[in-house]
């Protein structure tokens, strides 16, 4: 097997950050960019249920990862919030609900289709409201070493740490990307690059990953994982879909789809790896820089996520 490849993040127009490094109450939150029968969507705080855990690397079967940053949140989201989130995306395509093949950034700017190594579709949505609100939610659960960065190589690269610089997370790159994967689709084995804003201002180190369905009675869990990994359990429900209108494969409880990490050893005779199986409402925040992992291929029903960047500024 070939070493895993290395994605540039996407590129396009950022404006500066509106909003400090301060979580902003509730009150605060932007309204733009959302209809107004949804001014007041993921506007609340998370549900009650909501619990975060800073993957312990040194106890999976890749201790070799001992020192890097994954972060499993539980119930970030509800299951209406999951469908309603999926449907304002989904409404902003014309017609509605239409998936483009994802495309694989090569950087400079540049796409390709690539269907070997990804294979899903996407929407993308720009979006400060739901992204600033997603990030309300998201941040409180980030560790303070990790909401501010200094002499961290194995996450920003040496370069800043041989500068003694300091960043701090900024905000969630509002560039939302809803990712659909049918039955035998797939995203192989990768390191996500980060995204530097036009101005220089900001660059992005950490991957986001919202589940939007997944776990639902019936559908994979950890004991039947088809890789030796450890299988991580977060708590999920069943996202809210009118069976008259659901496809075939929607209709089915979701089966593969896993978050697989892979060892940095990465080749045909090292199967070592772990798996984050998908689940409704879950969120999965991961360093970019030298997590190699990939969207395992789904085997039954759709698994339906939304991918973000979490964005720092120096200080």
């Amino acid at each position: 097997m070939s070493g895993p490849l290395e994605l540039s993040a996407a590129s396009h127009t950022l404006s500066p950050p509106t909003t400090d490094a301060t979580t902003p109450n509730s009150e605060q939150l932007t309204t733009s960019s959302l209809p107004a029968d949804q001014s007041r969507f993921l506007s609340t705080p998370s549900p009650p249920t909501c619990t975060s855990t800073v993957i312990d690397f040194s106890t999976t079967p890749l201790p070799e990862y001992a020192n890097h940053f994954a972060l499993l949140i539980s119930n970030l989201l509800t299951a209406s919030e999951c469908a309603q989130l999926l449907q304002l995306a989904e409404s902003t395509t014309r017609p509605p609900a239409t998936w483009s093949a994802a495309e694989i950034n090569i950087g400079y700017g540049r796409q390709m289709l690539m269907r070997e190594a990804r294979n899903c579709g996407r929407i993308i949505w720009d979006s400060h409201a739901v992204a600033q609100r997603l990030m309300h939610r998201i941040r409180p659960h980030l560790p303070a070493e990790i909401v501010t960065v200094q002499d961290n190589a194995r996450i920003t690269g040496y370069g800043p740490v041989k500068r003694g610089e300091t960043w701090r997370v900024s905000r969630l790159n509002e560039r939302l990307r809803f990712l659909r994967y049918e039955p035998g689709m797939y995203f192989r084995e990768h390191c996500d690059g980060c995204y530097v804003t036009p101005d220089g201002r900001e660059i992005s180190w950490l991957t986001v990953h919202v589940y939007l369905n997944g776990g639902e009675e019936g559908s994979e869990d950890a004991a039947s994982s088809p890789c030796p990994a450890e299988a991580v359990q977060v708590d999920g429900g069943e996202v809210d879909r009118d069976p008259a209108t659901a496809t075939d494969a929607q209709k089915l409880r979701l089966k593969g789809g896993a978050t697989r990490f892979f060892s940095p050893r990465l080749s045909a005779r090292d199967k070592t790896c772990f798996d984050v199986n998908p689940r409704m409402g879950a969120c999965l925040v991961f360093q970019h820089k030298g997590l190699v992992h990939s969207g395992e291929e789904v085997e039954q029903g759709v698994k339906y996520t939304v991918r973000s960047d979490v964005m720092y500024e120096k200080v």
